[in-house]
């Protein structure tokens, strides 16, 4: 990981320093500053985009929400977007319409700035509008690659902040951490205008090294061979009593049932994960019908690699929408593969995790 914090500078000088960061990786561990991020061509070497997150939604929707007046205006705002879920301030409804709209449509290396201060509890908040913060986020392919932003110095404002927002009932869940009074009295013995950045490394890497899934970049134990190759040869252990064998495994969805039914996989943890992956493509020919191609992540089974179901396809000749597809998809799933899983999976808990969009 890294991070940095800088004294007497804000976040405006940070969005410099992330930009320069990202280009002089680029220039020095690569050579180049054009690399395939999910499809797209991404250049570091141009300038980045730096946009508002109002005027950003703005520009996608057509919707101004630095216009309303209201809370109930703002939710209508969201209902005419299709995004069915109320939200308690104009800031929750924009940074809502923003997540839902914006987020998958940057592609090229922007820095969305101003969110609402209602979900930037530790930022500072602007001298020009203290309803937003003095915050920005990087945005690469569709993909949020960090957050940074002016820390709240200000010890009464942070603690009435904390206070607005501390639920007890979030705490529980693990959704909102303790009021920390002890970092209330360190702020009261004072600190200077202070400013930090921390990008999503492992993003970083994925991107500069062109890997469609960052489970391909992380250093991790979890992600290394049970027994090593040095180890095998230090050890004098050969290739059959390794119980690891390299690459994931992918099958088809109509050969779920057999491989499942014969035992061919094993339950390795206590946890079964399944996610929908569905990929959108575009058009290269007029005449070519709109398509969608989705697989299946399976965690949990084959010491520790992925268990991968092929064969899930969409094709239509009207422009497919994101959400309805998503939603077929699992659909899809819980019907063909929940139910198969669900009836031979005896040891293990299924979960369906937070599914993936790929434009």
């Amino acid at each position: 990981m890294i991070e940095t914090m800088t004294a007497y500078e804000n976040y405006e000088y940070n969005m410099d320093l992330i930009e320069d960061m990202f280009r002089y990786v680029a220039k020095e561990a690569f050579e180049k500053t054009e690399f395939n991020v999910h499809g797209h061509v991404i250049d570091f070497g141009k300038p980045w985009k730096r946009i508002s997150m109002s005027q950003a939604v703005l520009e996608t929707t057509g919707i101004d929400f630095a216009k309303c007046s209201t809370v109930d205006e703002a939710n209508s705002h969201l209902t005419s977007l299709s995004i069915d879920e109320t939200q308690t301030s104009i800031g929750l409804a924009l940074a809502k319409a923003f997540e839902e709209k914006v987020e998958q449509t940057l592609i090229n290396p922007t820095l969305i700035f101003g969110h609402p201060i209602d979900i930037s509890p530790l930022a500072k908040p602007m001298d020009s509008d203290p309803t937003k913060a003095e915050r920005f986020e990087i945005f690469i392919a569709g993909m949020e690659c960090g957050d940074n932003w002016s820390e709240q110095n200000d010890p009464m404002e942070l603690l009435q902040r904390w206070k607005s927002n501390y639920k007890p009932e979030d705490r529980d869940s693990g959704e909102f951490h303790p009021l920390d009074y002890d970092f209330i009295e360190l702020l009261e013995y004072g600190i200077p205008p202070t400013t930090g950045i921390g990008p999503g490394i492992e993003r970083m890497a994925m991107i500069l090294n062109e890997q469609e899934n960052i489970d391909d970049v992380i250093f991790f134990p979890i992600m290394k061979p049970i027994i090593s190759q040095a180890n095998k040869e230090i050890y004098d252990i050969s290739e059959d009593t390794n119980s690891y064998h390299s690459g994931d495994v992918v099958i088809t969805m109509e050969e779920v049932e057999e491989f499942v039914m014969e035992n061919d996989f094993q339950e390795d943890t206590s946890n079964i994960t399944i996610r929908p992956i569905l990929r959108f493509w575009k058009k290269q020919k007029k005449e070519e019908n709109f398509k969608a191609s989705g697989y299946i992540e399976i965690g949990g089974f084959l010491n520790n690699r992925l268990l991968k179901i092929a064969g899930y396809k969409v094709r239509a000749e009207k422009e497919l929408n994101q959400k309805d597809e998503l939603n077929k998809f699992k659909q899809y799933i819980e019907k063909n593969i929940l139910d198969i899983f669900s009836k031979f999976i005896i040891r293990s808990k299924i979960e369906l995790v937070e599914p993936l969009v790929i434009l």
